[in-house]
């Protein structure tokens, strides 16, 4: 019955794992720290020792009591706890992730800061596109954070989601009611620093136990194939390398490798730099979208949750040493599309000309105000999604009209997948798309039925050997069936002719 809701409070045992924090999903670290590519803030001040360095959490204790593991510290002379990541409120009385779990009903509430800018979903796999209103998490501002909740129906209510959008499973009359939630901190991308929030409400007998489950999305089917390209001669070139190899096969979401920019004429320059990088999904029209992940020669802001700064890169081709600059990227994807292009704008510099150098303080180049367009004699390139299905080798290059003119363009494009899904490739014939296996599918199937065909010529040797056996065995047991009967003294019976019924004629 309705009226025989448990509420959790002393009839429920709670089970958390506590999400973990990383500075590179909102770029939060306080007080002029270092957000480093770990997610760990780095604190330039020693006594900020809180987790984004925004209390000194080493001070003199203060009186406030501070709950859930929250430290008292004093903030131009007022006491306030610091808490962990987990908890908020005056007292850290309050946690970022609660379960209301009752008898007809359970809420799930999430809470992240109001800088979040991204999105968050139920992840079903019956939900319908697009979800049903109840379903759809809403982000309410409230107490300095966006509040994504969502409650279904359990019993037989039918006001809120519905049940079948949870995962229900029974087990010795315990029923549990888990809801999957996807945070994504960039509304068009999925990156490594998304995360999957399993909450389960649990009914067993009088009580109801909760258990919270943050991780890490962690993509482990194939998620980024290049393209085959072919070589030519450029001044300026691109490359993706992996573990200082060309990227030659898939890797996941999360993966890092580099993009390279490259002297190719080493006659005309003698060095790089790569000063802007625009990711794009490749669509046409009003459905092309970008992702500016490097300006000015630094990650942007947004860029460097994905992005790292550029550093100087040698590697050898053709017993040719090259001279380039890399930005280490971790693997990512725009979600309505398997096509990720990448187009970024080189300088080239000559000996001695040191404007190559990349920066050392991208902190100051993100803060620096924008530089006023001036009027120059210089024509600038304006570079359209790459949108060729199979782009050369090392992407392709754009030159300016003049010869003198020391920037270029380059671009590639890269297939990205989602665990389990297909590559689609668009038919030239009436619009038609055909969906095209996965190599590795298709090896993985191979190597099944190459299996199953083993396994059928095992089992039918075998049943060659046992009727072998089986012929074996009587062959050996008939002479001495014949014996045993010649010593019993048994006589077949022969037939005969009764003399009484001979008739003569």
């Amino acid at each position: 019955m309705e009226t025989l809701s448990f509420i959790l409070l002393g009839m429920a045992f709670a089970m958390q794992a506590n999400a973990e924090y990383n500075c590179k999903r909102l770029d939060d670290c306080q007080n002029n720290a270092i957000c480093e590519s770990d997610g760990n803030c780095t604190c330039t001040l020693p006594e900020n020792t809180y987790y984004n360095c925004k209390y000194d959490i080493t001070s003199t204790p203060c009186s406030t009591i501070c709950q859930n593991g929250g430290t008292c510290v004093t903030v131009s002379g007022s006491q306030v706890c610091a808490c962990p990541y987990d908890y908020y409120g005056a007292n850290c009385e309050k946690e970022l992730v609660e379960i209301g779990c009752l008898g007809g009903t359970a809420k799930y509430t999430i809470r992240i800061p109001q800088t979040f800018n991204g999105t968050v979903e139920l992840s079903a796999a019956s939900l319908p596109t697009p979800a049903p209103t109840p379903c759809v998490p809403t982000g309410l501002p409230a107490d300095g954070y966006k509040v994504f909740a969502v409650t279904f129906d359990i019993g037989s209510g039918t006001t809120n989601c519905a049940k079948t959008y949870l995962e229900t499973n029974t087990t010795d009359g315990d029923t549990s009611y888990t809801a999957k939630f996807l945070v994504r901190y960039s509304a068009d991308l999925t990156t490594s620093i998304d995360e999957l929030y399993t909450l389960t409400c649990t009914h067993t007998g009088s009580e109801i136990i909760v258990y919270k489950e943050i991780t890490d999305v962690s993509l482990t089917a194939t998620d980024l194939d290049t393209t085959s390209k072919e070589k030519q001669f450029q001044s300026v070139a691109m490359t993706l390398q992996k573990d200082n190899a060309p990227l030659t096969g898939p890797i996941v979401v999360g993966t890092v490798f580099e993009v390279v920019v490259y002297v190719d004429d080493p006659e005309a320059f003698d060095d790089v730099f790569i000063d802007s990088c625009i990711a794009n999904n490749t669509l046409a029209g009003a459905a092309l979208k970008t992702y500016e992940i490097f300006k000015s020669g630094c990650p942007t802001a947004k860029g460097k949750m994905t992005t790292a700064e550029q550093v100087i890169y040698s590697f050898i081709e053709s017993g040719v040493n090259k001279t380039a600059k890399s930005i280490s990227i971790q693997a990512f994807k725009f979600r309505d599309t398997q096509k990720l292009g990448l187009t970024c704008t080189a300088r080239m510099c000559k000996a001695g000309d040191d404007s190559c150098a990349a920066p050392t303080d991208c902190d100051a180049v993100r803060a620096a105000p924008a530089a006023p367009t001036e009027a120059t004699t210089t024509t600038t390139t304006t570079t359209a999604a790459p949108t060729a299905p199979t782009p050369p080798a090392g992407g392709t290059r754009k030159k300016r009209a003049a010869d003198d003119v020391t920037e270029e363009t380059v671009s590639t494009v890269v297939t990205v997948l989602n665990p389990g899904e297909t590559l689609v490739s668009t038919s030239t014939v009436a619009g038609n798309k055909t969906s095209v296996a996965d190599p590795e599918t298709c090896l993985a199937h191979g190597s099944i039925v190459s299996v199953i065909a083993i396994l059928g010529g095992l089992v039918g040797i075998l049943l060659l050997a046992c009727l072998a056996l089986a012929c074996v065995i009587m062959r050996r047991r008939e002479p001495k069936l014949l014996e045993s009967v010649a010593h019993s003294g048994f006589a077949i019976p022969r037939a005969h002719t009764n003399g009484a019924y001979t008739r003569e004629y």
